[in-house]
């Protein structure tokens, strides 16, 4: 599970958005590095906001970290005219 979260720092207010998605390795850091993007760009204009966006951006570099140190995903390799099927998933004709 990939936790990510947004923050928007506004000059009397601000808000954040936290989602918790399953995600594989490289959408997981997409998801992170975007949401990091946003509040690097627009979590730091209220003063409490710097505070808080230090606290957010810290939290989704670790993230990033962690999702980096996990395994690259296995590749089946299909050639033309087979069909790669999932262990997990038990056949149809059975």
């Amino acid at each position: 599970m990939v936790k990510s979260t947004r923050h928007l720092g506004l000059i009397w207010t601000g808000r954040s958005w936290q989602t918790t998605r399953l995600l594989c390795r490289e959408h997981g850091k997409k998801q992170l590095k975007g949401d990091l993007a946003f509040s690097l760009f627009l979590g730091w204009w209220g003063i409490l906001d710097i505070i808080i966006n230090i606290r957010v951006v810290s939290g989704q570099l670790a993230a990033v970290k962690k999702l980096s140190q996990l395994a690259p995903p296995d590749v089946v390799a299909v050639t033309e005219g087979s069909v790669a099927s999932s262990p997990a998933v038990p056949d149809a004709e059975a």
